[in-house]
């Protein structure tokens, strides 16, 4: 309903639902569905604070998935006239028009640019702009001229937050500014065997090709930030949903979605999984977000963000998020954010433009502020559970590597844990992770283990050793995801268990188990692919302990922590409706009604 809509936009940040829809409007999802029979009265701060049929308790297909469209409104309103929509890509076009003093007007071309652009259809709730128009492209307008000389820097929620110049004059219409807009914002992921995914509108799904081509995987590359663009452009046999069906780039775009694309249901006929696209990259792997606490001991952080880009004509920058909350703009690779808490631990988010227009959103990283020294892994892979790379120290200003003298993983435990991993696997030798540059800071090092840096463990001194970069030494960490575990008690003899396991997207093998600890502390274990479980044939009235942990790229995780709950009590219910009518002058008649029970 309307109501439940409007708790979701307001979880998402929007003031206002414009349409609702049933039926899988967006396509259908997968996985489990979560809520059925929702009772929203449209000002609850969550979907779960709503009435509902019960967490994973419905009847439906994913052909029933809900959607909804939010917006924002804006004090002062704009629209888009003159076109309609003629490419490939989904996206609307036309002359920009403000509406103000109770009138709309058009927008003079001085200065207008594709940043401009950018927040004209980010107002109209679109993803960004594909094209700034200038000359009255989609035609004359009439009335007043409101802005002239807008100056925006892509980054604005807002036409008016933007340096402009109010001009009212009604001639010059053949000046009239236009867009053209996208409504999608599109995520690759590049898999390990070298397929390439798409995530659109929160789905992913493989591109299917008949003419992908070198240029194509170029732009493909550039977007997922590695700096030397693509070796190879192949095909390789996938499965899932197919999100595009067709991609045509001159190889100077920015992003995939800046090509003209064909949408895999504009034509669903034309394609199939023998024809999904691969590619091979190469280059650094330029888009990541890296923090470590700064040595300097004022409870700072110092985060290295990769530069994109081996076009000349990119300029990358990146919104930096502190905790949620927006901290500020950045094209520098490296931030020092200064002021913390001490021995506090945060969540860094960073998204990524180019040339003022977003390619990545939410690289994320977590930073702990401490006076230790700082420490990395370069050179090596990250999963949902895993780093490794080449160990390097920050000190004196300069990034230092360890020989592997007598290196075990003992030391790469202390490393792994600065790092916030719970595990060493291994600590490679011999420059595994490839060499490093600039100086050697320690050999011969001894740690048990526990300590808190590197620094801590017994070796030569500080640059005293008798190596060469052949000897860098490597660690591989791991750590143990954190389930999020929910119990829904249904009865007395029944509980539902719930858990959510984020970031798992690219993972080949997820599976769970679960143990239960009933009375006398008996555990009983349970296996599962899914990320619910219903637990039956509990007694009455007595108290539970639930754990559960997932097996991930062959680890098993820790446990999560114990959740206690109790079952409801199977006992008679309270008599109701209790009557008392005279029989005769000796003797009254009463009755009474007694809820159903299973003791009879």
């Amino acid at each position: 309903s309307y109501s439940d809509a409007q708790v979701v936009c307001r979880q998402l940040g929007y003031q206002n639902v414009l349409y609702y829809y049933s039926n899988a409007a967006f396509g259908a999802g997968t996985g489990p569905i979560w809520l059925s029979n929702l009772g929203c009265g449209g000002y609850e701060r969550s979907l779960l604070d709503c009435s509902h049929s019960g967490i994973g308790i419905h009847h439906c297909s994913h052909s029933e998935d809900a959607s909804v469209v939010c917006y924002n409104e804006f004090s002062e309103a704009i629209r888009i006239t003159g076109s309609s929509s003629t490419s490939y890509i989904p996206s609307h076009s036309g002359r920009v028009e403000v509406y103000l003093n109770n009138q709309w007007g058009t927008i003079s071309d001085d200065s207008w640019d594709i940043n401009d652009a950018h927040v004209a259809c980010r107002m109209l709730g679109y993803a960004n702009a594909l094209y700034a128009r200038t000359s009255a492209y989609y035609g004359q307008g009439t009335g007043p001229i409101w802005m002239d000389n807008v100056a925006c820097t892509g980054l604005e929620n807002s036409l008016f937050s933007c340096s402009y110049d109010r001009y009212t004059s009604e001639d010059s219409h053949s000046e009239d500014a236009g867009v053209t807009c996208s409504y999608y914002f599109w995520t690759l992921q590049l898999n390990q065997d070298g397929s390439l995914w798409a995530q659109i509108n929160d789905t992913w799904g493989t591109i299917c090709d008949n003419s992908w081509s070198l240029d194509d995987a170029d732009v493909a590359c550039q977007q997922l930030g590695y700096s030397d663009g693509a070796i190879s452009a192949y095909y390789l046999p996938g499965d899932g949903r197919v999100q595009l069906q067709q991609v045509e780039c001159s190889g100077q775009e920015a992003a995939l979605h800046n090509c003209n694309v064909v949408k895999a249901e504009q034509s669903p006929t034309l394609c199939n999984h023998g024809k999904d696209v691969a590619v091979e990259c190469q280059g650094s792997k330029n888009y990541d977000a890296r923090a470590s606490s700064n040595m300097n001991g004022d409870h700072s952080i110092h985060l290295f963000l990769s530069k994109a880009g081996y076009l000349s004509s990119v300029e990358t920058s990146f919104a930096i998020y502190l905790n949620e909350t927006y901290w500020g703009l950045t094209k520098s690779s490296e931030v020092t954010i200064s002021g913390l808490e001490k021995d506090a631990v945060y969540s860094i988010e960073a998204d990524v433009y180019i040339n003022k227009q977003i390619i990545f959103r939410g690289l994320k990283t977590l930073a702990k502020t401490t006076d230790f020294r700082s420490v990395r892994l370069v050179g090596g892979v990250e999963t949902a559970t895993q780093i490794s790379g080449r160990v390097e120290i920050f000190r004196n200003n300069s990034w230092y590597t360890v020989c592997d003298d007598y290196w075990d993983t003992n030391d790469a435990r202390v490393v792994c844990r600065q790092l916030g991993y719970d595990h060493a696997i291994s600590a490679p030798r011999y420059s595994h992770f490839g060499q490093g540059s600039g100086g050697i800071l320690l050999d011969y090092l001894s740690c048990t283990g526990n300590e808190e840096t590197l620094l801590d463990c017994s070796h030569r001194g500080e640059g005293v050793h008798g190596c060469s970069h052949r000897e860098d030494a490597g660690a591989v960490c791991f750590k143990s995801v954190e389930l999020n575990v929910e119990v829904q008690v249904v009865s007395s003899n029944e509980a539902i268990i719930s858990w959510r396991l984020p970031n798992t997207h690219g993972i080949d093998e997820v599976k769970y188990e679960l143990r239960l600890a009933s009375l006398g502390r008996i555990w009983t274990n349970y296996t599962t692919t899914s990320q619910i479980f219903t637990l039956s044939a509990l007694l009455p009235y007595t108290q539970y302990g639930v754990q559960v942990r997932s097996f991930i790229e062959s680890r098993w995780s820790d446990w999560s922590d114990e959740l206690d709950f109790r079952t409801f009590a199977d006992v008679p219910g309270a008599i109701t409706n209790v009557e008392i009518s005279n029989e005769t002058s000796s003797s009254v008649k009463i009755n009474w009604r007694q809820p159903y029970s299973t003791y009879g």
